[in-house]
């Protein structure tokens, strides 16, 4: 990618929906990458930039607002992750590649890399920093304040003269041999130059920056023991200030600075009700922030200051707080602008006169547009999956039912176009994570099984994310235990109300999901007519072994996987395994699983697929070769979609 491509002489993109009778849309219209995604504003203002795709291919638009010319970036075989304007001149696009390691155990891994883009002289450049940047993925952690477009980096460096086991692994997250030490380089991104920052240690996963661009704290985190320690920086030495002692049972995250204070605010989930805190990095005092209601589960940040603009409350229908005034003032009229809708804030500019948003709602596709608050005009931009305009889609609620213990478990339900409501065939579809959520609004999977004929059930389990500390804590261990149960109580609910058929009901899953699907099959065999997993767990042991083997058996991540699903020797951690008792198993089952998955590694559906195939039970396979968890490609998602609406059909009909 040496020289820019222009093109899109248009200001903005408007798709016309179609006029006449909606018409059926097919795996393509589901399945292709979104036509616009992740469209921000550069600071000043004057241009657009956002994802799309050419003939299945990602590319990049970037669009001025004066209606001038449009510029296209190909993208290539890289996929698109992340925009981030570093000045209006000047667009950084964040990419990932799989990436195979030769020596460390041929293991594959999903690299990050950041290349700038400058618009006025159509060069572009990838951005390398650190001694050994090919084992680092390369992202912007943030743009600098002053002006100058400068952005700052942080990542591993390879530090053989501290190394304490020589059995290390390359990770994500601190390093407890301090075979890797975290750096923070201050890098022009159009020329290159990088000026090192700061410096932590082989157990530092963070720094924390002021409005001026110091590094006001580093964060440790020790992968074995669990604690957490925020240092502020004291001259030129590391002062600590706060230690969490076992940060996996409750911890301390930075979620931004102070509004027009010194203090930084902090997500407390030590206990049972997650609170915004305020820590003042000069006596560690820890001050609960004022008027932020319910349990906060994420805070959205200013993208230009670093300041906290509002908190996100737990629950099937999150509620905000703002900490702003302005950005309030603008949801709220767009609240009254678009009634019944769901709105995303994407981005503003710095001056905050306009406002990049997406509108989507129970049934309909996402728009993404942009609100002038001095023109007070709201101009299209695009319609995120335009194969889908005209058609008719499922409509989405929110429903929750009563689990075995009596527990209340929210869920979305998307029931499919056509206004049948009563003996339905059913795809229980339960997320990723598994300490992941679904939300409200416009999802490709559901969508496209709703306008097969199928009711979708997306149940919020015991263990999801957005639901409270004791909530997420509860899936702890439960692989195949409660977790399960609720998946299960949901479909007898959907049977016992008669919306489902219960001689037609596939369970359909990713990742943790696809685990769901293969436990479902096994352990609820007579709940199922079929089952389908997509890049799903299948052995539990196994799983554990191969996370050891890629991060260190001392790691934060093997920790967590031991924490969630416990000790890969214990007996009953083998006995959740759907790979162990494919006996059970009497519904067809289909796999589909990308050959270079780096997060569920593909022999966890190859040891399915022998299980079921030693038994003579019916399986097949999908191999997807150069695809990773997410199925990244267009070509992938439709296929695997074309696959899953075949095997449905010919076992549930539809």
């Amino acid at each position: 990618m040496n020289r820019l491509l222009a093109a899109f002489a248009a200001l903005l993109i408007l798709v016309i929906a179609s006029t006449g009778a909606a018409r059926a849309a097919g795996p393509a219209d589901f399945g292709n990458l979104p036509a616009i995604a992740a469209t921000t504003i550069s600071p000043g203002g004057t241009k657009l930039a956002w994802f799309a795709n050419e003939n299945g291919k990602p590319i990049l638009v970037i669009q001025p607002l004066d209606g001038g010319r449009a510029t296209v970036v190909p993208l290539g075989q890289n996929k698109p992750r992340r925009i981030i304007w570093s000045t209006d001149m000047v667009v950084l696009v964040e990419v990932s590649a799989t990436t195979r390691f030769q020596g460390n155990y041929n293991t594959i891994y999903e690299m990050t890399s950041t290349i700038s883009v400058d618009l006025a002289t159509g060069n572009s450049l990838m951005l390398k920093v650190g001694g050994d940047s090919a084992l680092n993925s390369i992202r912007v952690s943030r743009v600098a304040s002053d002006g100058s477009g400068d952005v700052f980096i942080s990542v591993y460096e390879y530090l053989s003269s501290n190394i304490r086991e020589p059995t290390s692994r390359i990770g994500t997250e601190g390093r407890d041999d301090n075979a890797y030490s975290l750096a923070l380089y201050r890098v022009d991104p159009v020329t290159g130059d990088t000026d090192d920052v700061a410096r932590g240690d082989g157990n530092t996963v963070g720094f924390i920056m002021g409005r001026d661009d110091t590094v006001l704290a580093r964060v440790d985190f020790d992968g074995e023991t669990g604690k957490t320690e925020f240092k502020a920086r004291d001259g030129g030495g590391w002062r600590n200030v706060v230690t969490v002692e076992n940060a996996r049972k409750g911890s301390l995250d930075f979620a931004g600075l102070e509004p027009g204070g010194d203090g930084v605010f902090m997500l407390d989930t030590r206990t049972a009700v997650a609170k915004l805190v305020r820590l003042d990095l000069a006596s560690g005092a820890i001050t609960p922030v004022a008027g932020i209601t319910g349990s906060v589960t994420g805070v959205r940040t200013d993208p230009h200051t670093g300041d906290a603009v509002y908190t996100v409350s737990e629950g099937a229908e999150p509620v905000r707080t703002y900490l702003d005034k302005t950005i309030k003032a603008v949801r709220e009229n767009l609240g009254r602008a678009f009634p019944g809708k769901i709105i995303v804030l994407s981005g503003w500019d710095r001056a905050r006169t306009k406002f990049v948003i997406s509108v989507d709602g129970p049934s309909d596709i996402p728009t993404w547009q942009i609100l002038d608050t001095q023109t007070k005009q709201v101009l299209i931009i695009g319609e995120e999956y335009p194969g889908l305009v005209g058609s008719a889609l499922g409509t989405q609620s929110l429903i929750s039912f009563a689990a075995r213990d009596g527990t209340q478990i929210p869920a979305y339900l998307t029931m499919p176009p056509g206004g049948a409501t009563k003996n339905l065939p059913l795809i229980v579809l339960p997320h990723g994570g598994p300490e992941a959520r679904d939300y409200a609004g416009f999802d490709w999977l559901a969508q496209f099984l709703a306008t097969r004929g199928y009711v979708v059930l997306q149940p919020q389990f015991r263990g999801s994310d957005g639901f409270g500390k004791a909530w997420a804590d509860a899936g702890r261990g439960e692989w195949g235990g409660l977790m399960q149960d609720d998946v299960t109580d949901g479909v007898k609910h959907l049977i016992a109300n008669g919306t489902a058929d219960p001689a037609k009901v596939c369970i359909v899953g990713w990742s943790y999901g696809g685990y769901a699907a293969l436990a479902g099959a096994a352990f609820t065999p007579e709940l199922y007519k079929c089952a389908v997993s997509i890049n799903g767990v299948s052995d539990l042991p196994e799983m554990i072994g191969w996370v050891s083997n890629r991060a260190g058996e001392e790691s934060g991540s093997v920790n967590y996987w031991r924490d969630h699903i416990g000790n890969a020797m214990d007996p009953e951690v083998a006995a959740a395994s759907p790979a162990r008792h494919a006996d059970g198993v009497r519904a067809p089952v289909l796999l589909i699983h990308g050959k270079e998955d780096t997060v569920v590694p593909f022999q966890q559906s190859q040891k399915m697929e022998r299980a079921l195939r030693d038994l003579g039970k019916p399986v097949t396979l999908i191999e997807v070769p150069g695809e990773d968890h997410n199925m990244s490609r267009a070509a992938t998602r439709i296929r695997m979609l074309e696959e899953l609406g075949k095997f449905l059909a010919q076992h549930l009909g539809g």
